[in-house]
């Protein structure tokens, strides 16, 4: 099936949480098993941690649900101005959410965009909703108003009293962007709390304009507030001691967690109501789940290693030894195939303890991407490099990371709006630096110019619609750190796509690019071969790298770090059919195109000139070997 990038999500979710891991965890089973388009929401967790033993079941957290997208709290308002800026609809939730009732995305935004007059969704008012519990008071259900959905209302806020006269609120509602941007983005607020008190006052600006709220008959969803964590403001809460953030801290490190269905049908009588934790113990088989699936889901190791490393170094600075040993350790129990990059950590973990003078120079690097009609597809590449960049420069001994890294693209003279993307592509503190062909000379000659232009020692090349893993860089530098006799180092590939194992191993041997190359090499090659034979074949990758191969010495990293995709008319697309089959039965059958059987006489005999050219320069080359090795 042919990969494309996925499509914005209409519904951007945010979770507010702080040492809560064992009541969150309730809120996105719940939300799971309730909401019946999933994939119209991308949900996002704003999460703070006071100790580390609160930031380690984050992590966990993280790991269980990769779909999700965990935010640890650096700069609150920054941290959530950012998730707004891109959103179409919002959605505000808290870590205290229990979902009780079916609820669809796609009706609720149908509905939000045609009741102009209607100023959010709330998924936690209804006509169940009779007692205002901040206030402990009895509280008027106001008259519903019909929508064409038989389930769902309209009534005025304007006029209601307790928690229906709040229609602006971050705990279950949602809104549309262009509502709140104006007043988000204007007000100061450092927390969920100040953030809700500052905006309410805005009410009064939608009085005339959206008097009214749409909500379901019965309440989807209540907040179950039996602890307090905030120290801003003092909210009514329980106070049962079994139920404190440490105590349910307590528990979650022993394996419990909510069990969400036994609330399904469950029908609050307010807003936020007190209710029983129903718990089940997970099995050690069962917790914490391992991530897979999606190429995104496939990533979050790398992404959840780095975090054990962040919380070792937590542990570290609490003195908390015994607990620092053992992170590594439990990320093995559930990553087994990850072992190779905890080795890699704890290498340059234990080079920056045991350095007696400086730690060793870690070689600039250039990333050269060819570009051509690349717009939907290249800011996803330069987002993979760009964190590639930051996985490697939070575990090697970079001092400026700036100056250490860049990008070079190189603008085929696309026809769409490639450069523009590029342009304006945020990169700190990294460098893109962008050249623009005013002639498509293909992507061969634009890998020469960007080499040519490099500042880098090491050269990685990638096509402008394929991605590397955050480890793929990292990978390569460890391995020619470990041995400066090799001259290149090539990794694996993952390809969503039936190939057969012998065209998978061929395919790595010949593409462009999944490996790294000391910027020395390529220059002796000179470059990718150019010309109109070898544009008709499309096959100057192929004959770069036989020659890299049969003159230099390589190194073979098995790990795939690195993603290719098969886009209608690239290579892959061209010859998946060949791909599937044997090779054999292939070769027998394959036909060449008359430009392609014209042009191919002409490449046999470049190979063989080039071949020859680099035996008679290989004194030249072995000097300088000598020297660099």
């Amino acid at each position: 099936m042919t990969q494309s990038p996925p499509a914005a999500k209409p519904l951007t979710g945010i979770v507010f949480s702080k040492d809560r891991a064992l009541q969150l965890d309730g809120t996105l089973n719940t939300f799971a098993d309730c909401c019946r388009e999933p994939q119209m929401v991308s949900l996002n967790i704003i999460y703070k941690t006071s100790a580390p033993q609160h930031m380690a079941q984050y992590l966990e957290l993280r790991e269980s649900y990769p779909e999700h997208n965990f935010i640890e709290e650096k700069n609150f308002r920054d941290d959530f101005l950012s998730l707004c800026r891109g959103a179409e609809y919002l959605l505000f939730l808290v870590d205290d959410n229990i979902f009780v009732q079916p609820f669809s995305p796609r009706d609720l935004l149908e509905l939000l965009e045609n009741h102009p007059e209607a100023l959010g969704f709330s998924l936690r008012l209804g006509e169940n909703n009779n007692y205002f519990y901040m206030a402990d008071q009895n509280q008027t259900v106001p008259p519903l108003s019909a929508t064409k959905h038989p389930e769902i209302f309209t009534c005025s806020w304007t006029s209601g009293t307790g928690d229906f006269a709040f229609p602006l609120e971050i705990s279950s509602s949602i809104y549309r962007k262009s509502d709140l941007w104006p007043f988000l983005s204007r007000i100061e607020f450092a927390n969920p709390n100040s953030l809700e008190y500052n905006l309410a006052p805005f009410r009064h600006r939608f009085r005339d304009l959206a008097p009214r709220l749409l909500i379901y008959r019965q309440s989807r969803t209540f907040c179950n507030p039996i602890n307090i964590v905030n120290t801003v403001c003092r909210c009514r809460a329980g106070e049962r001691r079994e139920y404190s953030s440490v105590a349910l801290q307590k528990l979650f490190a022993d394996g419990f967690r909510l069990d969400g269905k036994r609330y399904l049908g469950f029908i609050p009588n307010a807003c936020h109501q007190e209710v029983e934790l129903h718990l089940k113990r997970l099995s050690p088989t069962t917790w914490p789940a391992t991530p897979g699936g999606s190429p995104q889901a496939e990533r979050k190791p790398a992404n959840l290693l780095s975090d054990a490393r962040q919380l070792k170094k937590i542990f570290l600075q609490q003195g908390l030894q015994t607990e620092a040993a053992g992170v590594y350790d439990k990320y093995l129990q559930t990553h087994p195939t990850d072992q190779e990059l905890v080795k890699l950590f704890e290498y340059w973990e234990n080079a920056a303890l045991s350095a007696t003078s400086s730690l060793p120079r870690i070689p600039r690097i250039t990333v050269i991407i060819p570009a051509y009609n690349c717009a939907p597809t290249i800011g996803k590449s330069l987002d993979s490099v760009l964190d590639a960049f930051a996985f490697c420069a939070a575990t090697m001994p970079i001092v400026n990371p700036g100056d250490w890294a860049e990008i070079i693209v190189v603008n085929d003279n696309s026809a769409d709006e490639t450069a523009q993307v590029v342009e304006n592509h945020a990169a700190a503190p990294y460098q893109i630096k962008l050249i623009n062909q005013h002639q498509n000379l293909g992507a061969g000659p634009c890998r020469n110019l960007g080499a040519e232009k490099a500042r880098g020692e090491l050269i990685f090349f990638l096509d402008g619609d394929d991605l590397f893993f955050e480890e793929h860089i990292l990978f390569c530098l460890h391995q020619l750190h470990l041995h400066p006799e090799l001259h290149f180092i090539q990794t694996g590939i993952r390809i969503d796509e039936n190939i057969l194992p012998h065209w998978q191993q061929a395919i790595e041997n010949s593409v462009p690019f999944n490996f790294c190359i000391r910027k020395w090499c390529h220059d002796c090659l000179g470059g990718y071969p150019e010309g109109e034979a070898f544009q008709a074949l499309r096959c100057e990758d192929a004959f770069y790298r036989s020659l890299l191969s049969r003159f230099f010495l390589g190194g073979r990293i098995k790990r795939k770090t690195m993603q290719h995709f098969r886009y209608p008319g690239n290579a892959l697309d061209r010859q998946l059919e060949k791909f599937s089959r044997p090779p054999t039965a292939t070769c027998s059958e394959e036909i060449l195109s008359p430009a392609e059987a014209a042009a191919f006489p002409a490449i046999k005999q470049l190979m063989a000139k080039k071949t020859a050219e680099l035996k008679k320069n290989f004194t030249r080359w072995a000097e300088k070997i000598k020297q660099t090795t």
